[in-house]
């Protein structure tokens, strides 16, 4: 089933996202996600801004202006829910079409005609996150083109104390139930009404996004060789179990017994297979203290290259060279010195105009007159 996954967001969670979702950011950063296929992050398209900086400035100065409107009743710092993030995964048989883009726009103006399009950001569309993952059924299937599109957590909602209507960015409001079937709902008829498909299928809702199903897939196979492990377990403790019940009969030598060859061969077996595993036990512990002993020299060459380093800034330092402050400190001077050349100059050229219309003797007075007036009320 297709349908859109919300996620609640603070101010700083949806600026560190621009790792992900920015343009440059996309194709220069290195990514935990081994799924982005950078070949193909040109593909990607961006809807009501050219870039996800500009979406989260939008979305920023929109909760400020609602703040100043609407102010918190309490002041979570860091920790208040300001923004909506939803991922709108595209169906496959529209991306088979050569409609994903189309599908994403239209999507993007659902969006905006439920939230206020003075709330909605943009929309990311990614084509380059294309996947296999196995799903709950066992089988593989590939992972859909989807949109990032952020959102300011506007909401109007009826105070349950006062009754009075409430508004205000407010993520607890904003994300509720009713309002996430109202969405897919919308989505849902905007799908029937250009593609003929329906959004919302009568499977059993998924709610799940593409991390969520990498990490499923991670799980599945991570399952898969526990499996494994216990089939090797089990087929180890019939082996076992085959040793007890090995017959085992006196022989006509003395004290000695006897045993079949086919029990024979299987003790030797194990024998064999037991006295290897020793030995590779023993190398790995022979290679693990070399690795001990090869760190704790290298910890001893740092500590002794870190006490030179400390002992050369000392004798640098006594020796009078210049350290950062006096580096700052002279710096400052050669500014001050700058500006006192410039002022001199520009003084200079003030005299200049005065001389050349003849106002000097004129300012002279003034000068003298401020003077007279200065001491008359200071006494100085």
């Amino acid at each position: 089933m297709a349908s859109v996954d919300w996620q609640k967001a603070t101010t700083q969670k949806a600026g560190a996202m621009k790792k992900h979702n920015g343009k440059n950011e996309r194709v220069n950063i290195a990514h935990s996600n081994a799924d982005i296929d950078k070949s193909k992050s040109h593909l990607n398209v961006y809807i009501g801004a050219d870039d996800y900086a500009p979406m989260l400035d939008k979305v920023k100065a929109r909760i400020k202006e609602v703040d100043e409107k609407y102010p918190p009743k309490r002041n979570m710092g860091d920790k208040r829910i300001t923004c909506i993030m939803l991922e709108t995964p595209v169906p496959q048989e529209i991306t088979e079409q050569g409609k994903a883009e189309d599908f994403l726009r239209n999507a993007h103006k659902v969006i905006e005609d439920f939230f206020g399009a003075e709330n909605v950001g943009g929309t990311c569309g990614h084509f380059d996150e294309q996947h296999w993952y196995t799903d709950k059924d066992g089988k593989e299937r590939m992972s859909l083109v989807h949109g990032h599109t952020l959102v300011a957590a506007y909401a109007e909602w009826q105070d349950k104390k006062t009754g009075e209507l409430r508004r205000g960015i407010n993520g607890k409001n904003c994300e509720t139930k009713t309002r996430l079937r109202a969405l897919n709902k919308a989505m849902d008829d905007m799908c029937l009404r250009e593609y003929g498909i329906s959004y919302n299928t009568a499977e059993t809702p998924e709610r799940k996004s593409v991390e969520r199903l990498k990490e499923e897939t991670e799980l599945r196979r991570e399952a898969d060789m526990q499996r494994k492990e216990l089939d090797e377990l089990a087929k180890k403790r019939v082996k076992l179990k085959e040793i007890d019940d090995i017959e085992v009969k006196k022989s006509l030598f003395g004290s000695n017994v006897t045993v079949s060859k086919e029990n024979w061969d299987t003790v030797t077996g194990l024998a064999q297979k037991g006295i290897t595993a020793a030995k590779r036990v023993k190398t790995y512990k022979k290679e693990r203290d070399a690795a001990v002993q090869e760190r704790d020299e290298l910890k001893a060459k740092l500590s002794a290259t870190s006490s030179e380093l400390a002992q050369y800034k000392q004798k640098e330092k006594e020796r009078g060279l210049m350290t950062r402050d006096k580096l700052h400190g002279e710096s400052e001077k050669v500014k001050l010195r700058q500006e006192n050349t410039e002022l001199r100059r520009k003084l200079s050229v003030c005299e200049e105009i005065i001389d050349k219309n003849g106002l000097s003797r004129e300012l002279k007075s003034k000068i003298s007159a401020d003077k007279t007036i200065h001491k008359k009320f200071t006494g100085r």
